[in-house]
């Protein structure tokens, strides 16, 4: 059937449609089969049948139908449509005046180009330290147009100062040139004060803010680094020390500082970096921060200033240190922080083995710290050995003794003198001669006695030996060596523990016979006491105990607390912290009740007192204990002899 291409052909097939007398193609009718086709109950459907007709000598085959397809030829698309056209022309002139762009930009003479900017730096590639560098900057404007709100920018190295009467640290300069005309050059003076170490580089940037005429933006343009050495420092640091040094030495560090400026130099800060094995003592000059910054006023030219810095060297054998040194001006905000560094000098150490080894004993104990009974006498040992491989000349002993309970007049020396002004025991060569010369690997002893007092607070005494001697020098090594040794000694508490029987304290009302009966209660009152030495205690408590027949009345007064076991009859006094010299009190009330097995005797109503608290100055337990108490009560109350003696109860 031919296919219907357009509405003409619809309109002329109704119009022949419904025209009437019209008369149509008569089309052949088709008798309808009554063949019942039957469907696969399952799916698949079943594979076609072989068919194959006995005439026939070929191999049978699968017979599939044919199925007729009718092929209609579809329309042809149209590339070239209006749209598709509109689209291809507005792209050409996209990418035309794209390229037209580029092209300009990059072959044409734009106005807006910083790369027309020509910016540089001119000055000396080499000066010398603390002088005026003098720069020109140079600015070309090569635009069409002239450009506005120019700003010259100076970024200057770290301890910069300006060249003015007053200097101030100069880290950024923005000197502002207002406008700069089309094709107009400019050349900027500047100076400034440099400072830094000999031989060290360093480098002056510039850059240029501006704007454009009509223009809200902002653009910039930076100059290549004018790059810089310092050829000459205004300062110079010398170091003089001993490079050899023994653990325990006391060492002298000299510093000179020399100008070598042509100009006077104000306000130079020193500064000394010591490690931790440098235990700083004294300076001359006295620093002016901590122990570690001194400020040089002023320092004329050719002239130099010294310091002498004092201290002990503290470490193991073979450990290497190094101590440094700086000199600058200070920050502007800081006076005692370095801004720019003029000079830096070092020095270094060399940790050997000692010299010569002390030792201190006390009391048979070689601790550092050694804790003794307040007035304990104190026998004191220092033995001094030459540890070096050849032989020491004119050794000598030289022991401080600083405290609070030293005796003066109960020191005991042997082959020594005892300065009483100074509180110095020396051991010398003209006391013993056998100190003239000490052999390699040799020991020498000295001993002392010192007596300490047991009325002070805190009693305590530090030694302090230092022995001497001399051998043949080397090179920047001491011809006198020196070995050292401290000692303290800290005596505990004396802490004193006392009980009273009595039938008269305030607050307490007694009842009962005295003398006491037999099988008749008779009441008292205890009063304990604890006080400590010349040392704060502190956790302090008292456990005492009842007899069996002393009964427990619940009554107390005082310090602290009381707690009573009724099982073991234990009595605790929980006393706490007492100060150096005070005193802790307490009272309560027992009641004796003899039997008659002890009539003719004088009962204990209390037993042992047992006292423990910690030294607070020693941090060790000290202890104190009394004897139980009786009945007998005090005479100096009017009471006869023997008032504590049990008696027979009357009939």
């Amino acid at each position: 059937m031919p296919l219907i291409k357009d509405q003409a052909q619809i309109e002329a097939m109704r119009r022949r449609l419904y025209e009437r007398g019209a008369v149509s193609d008569i089309q052949p009718r088709h008798t309808l089969s009554e063949v019942i086709e039957t469907a696969s109950p399952t799916w698949p459907p079943p594979l076609p049948v072989l068919t194959q007709t006995p005439s026939d000598p070929r191999t049978a085959e699968l017979t599939t139908p044919e199925l007729e397809i009718e092929k209609q030829a579809l329309p042809r698309p149209r590339f070239f449509s209006y749209r598709m056209i509109i689209v291809l022309v507005t792209l050409g002139l996209f990418l035309l005046v794209l390229g037209m762009s580029s092209l300009y930009l990059m072959f044409g003479n734009t106005q807006i180009s910083n790369k027309n900017i020509n910016l540089n730096i001119a000055g000396p590639l080499t000066i010398g330290g603390g002088e005026v560098m003098p720069l020109t900057i140079g600015i070309t404007n090569q635009n069409k147009v002239p450009i506005e709100s120019v700003v010259l920018i100076v970024s200057y190295p770290p301890g910069t100062k300006s060249s003015d009467e007053s200097p101030r640290d100069l880290y950024e300069e923005r000197i502002s040139l207002d406008r700069i005309n089309a094709g107009e050059a400019i050349n900027v003076p500047v100076k400034a004060t440099v400072f830094g170490e000999e031989n060290q580089e360093y480098e002056i940037k510039a850059t240029v803010e501006y704007r454009l005429v009509d223009s809200s933006g902002t653009f910039y343009k930076e100059a290549d680094p004018l790059k810089f050495k310092i050829n000459s420092s205004p300062l110079v640091i010398q170091v003089e020390t001993l490079e050899k040094v023994s653990a325990g030495q006391a060492v002298d560090v000299k510093l000179t500082i020399k100008s070598n400026a042509s100009t006077p130099l104000r306000d130079i800060l020193v500064s000394a970096n010591y490690p931790g094995n440098f235990d700083y003592t004294s300076a001359e000059p006295v620093p002016d921060y901590r122990e570690s910054e001194w400020i040089v006023k002023e320092l004329l030219p050719e002239k130099s200033t010294v310091i002498l810095i004092k201290g002990i060297i503290v470490g193991q054998q073979a450990e290497e240190f190094q101590m440094k040194f700086s000199a600058g001006t200070a920050k502007q905000d800081n006076q005692f922080i370095i801004g720019s560094v003029l000079a830096n000098a070092s020095t270094d150490f060399v940790i050997e083995q000692p010299f010569i080894k002390v030792g201190v004993g006390i009391n048979g104990l070689q601790n550092t710290v050694v804790t003794l009974n307040t007035g304990d006498s104190t026998d004191v040992e220092i033995s001094v050995q030459n540890t070096l491989e050849e032989t020491l000349y004119n050794m000598a002993l030289e022991v401080s003794v600083k405290g609070n309970i030293l005796v003066r007049e109960s020191v005991v020396v042997k082959d020594g003198y005892y300065d009483s002004v100074k509180d110095v025991i020396r051991f010398e060569p003209s006391g013993n001669a056998e100190l003239k010369e000490v052999s390699p690997g040799e020991t020498k002893t000295f001993t002392f006695t010192l007596k300490p007092s047991d009325k002070k607070e805190t009693p305590a005494f530090s030694i302090t030996a230092n022995a001497y001697a001399r051998r043949v020098q080397e090179t920047r090594v001491t011809e006198q060596l020196v070995g050292t040794a401290n000692s303290e000694v800290k005596f505990t508490s004396s802490v004193v523990v006392g009980r009273q029987v009595s039938r008269s304290v305030s607050g307490f009302t007694e009842t009962g016979p005295v003398p006491p009966v037999a099988d008749v209660e008779t009441t008292y009152t205890v009063v304990l006491t604890a006080s400590a030495g010349g040392n704060d205690v502190t956790g302090a408590t008292l456990v005492t105990s009842l007899p069996q027949y002393v009964n427990w009345k619940n009554l107390t007064r005082g310090d602290g607390a009381i707690t009573f076991n009724p099982i073991s009859k234990e009595l605790t006094w929980t006393i706490g912290a007492i100060d150096a010299g005070a005193v802790k009190t307490t009272s309560f009330q027992i009641g004796l009740l003899p039997s008659q097995n002890q009539i003719g005797t004088t009962p204990a109503v209390l037993g042992t007192q047992r006292f423990r608290a910690t030294d607070r100055f020693t941090s060790e337990v000290v202890r104190a204990e009394n004897a139980p108490a009786s009945s007998e009560l005090s005479r100096d109350s009017g009471l006869e002899e023997e008032n504590g003696k049990v008696l027979k109860a009357a009939l």
